[in-house]
């Protein structure tokens, strides 16, 4: 491949991460209107799942991918399961106990811990600027969500963890996983998985409950096609760019959360917060013309 080549298909790839990262935003605004229809986490997080099967088998289908997966990527099915599994169960519970502003950090340590785990990997210690790009997104977007040290619980700080230990997990996983068969197969049978459990969760603690309301659907709906059609996306962004340079991207996330919450709740930010989204916005820049190079 020549670097014309290259290029090009790294500014798709950074391209498809930013689409992936704005649509889980949108989709998880939409899981707050959600909640407020009377859905409950786990049944949200079942729809959610369902959505993400839909889209991946259209997927599928269109891209005439075989369904008998090969032996190695069958042994994936159920560790994407699980690993799907953190997140939704971690990342909601993390909330529960501590601050949202907190939990969406130790969430977003997950580009931190794909960088270590790679390094670890690979036997060798990270370039300086490396380090510097993901610290200063790091540290943009700890000023953005304005983290508060109030009632701050072990319990919310350790479901944070698994959750970021999830999303970093799964970001490794997938050039494997595309190396070996279409992503989009393997995130049907991950994501069909994850219904019989959520729902069997749901049910088991007494936590089965939809929408009260047509518009409850409706943004239940539109929740999951924005699930579904990232949960689609991602695997082909991080197979163009790799798992270190996407993690970085997908900070643009939080950001999309914050901006749409403005316009749809008004939960202005403050001024140093926009500074740090400058901030976040500003490592992302260098971290693609480092790419482009």
């Amino acid at each position: 491949m020549n670097n014309s080549t290259t290029r090009e298909s790294s500014k798709l790839g950074i391209g498809l991460c930013l689409m992936t990262a704005s649509i889980f935003g949108c989709s998880i605004v939409m899981a707050k209107l959600a909640y407020g229809y009377g859905m409950s986490p786990l049944t949200f997080g079942a729809a959610r799942a369902f959505a993400g099967v839909v889209v991946c088998l259209g997927m599928a289908i269109a891209l005439k991918s075989p369904w008998r997966l090969p032996p190695s990527a069958s042994s994936e099915v159920l560790p994407i399961t699980f690993i799907f599994l953190m997140i939704a169960f971690g990342y909601p519970l993390a909330m529960k106990y501590i601050p949202a502003s907190i939990a969406s950090l130790i969430f977003y340590l997950f580009p931190l811990i794909v960088l270590a785990i790679g390094s670890f990997k690979e036997r060798r210690f990270p370039g300086i600027k490396r380090i510097l790009i993901y610290l200063t997104a790091f540290v943009g977007l700890g000023i953005v969500l304005g983290p508060s040290l109030e009632g701050l619980q072990w319990q919310g700080v350790v479901a944070g963890l698994v959750a970021a230990m999830g999303a970093a997990l799964f970001t490794l996983k997938i050039p494997k996983i595309m190396s070996e068969t279409n992503g989009m197969v393997l995130n049907v049978y991950a994501n069909a998985l994850n219904v019989v459990v959520l729902l069997g969760a749901a049910w088991a603690f007494d936590m089965f409950m939809f929408p009260s309301t047509p518009e409850g659907w409706l943004v239940a709906a539109l929740s999951g096609i924005f699930y579904g059609v990232a949960t689609a996306m991602v695997v082909f962004a991080v197979n163009k760019t790799g798992p270190a340079l996407a993690s970085i991207f997908f900070n643009v996330e939080p950001m999309v959360v914050a901006i749409l919450a403005a316009l749809l709740f008004a939960e202005f930010l403050s001024l140093i917060q926009y500074m740090g989204m400058v901030i976040v916005v500003g490592a992302l820049m260098f971290a693609s013309l480092r790419s482009s190079r």
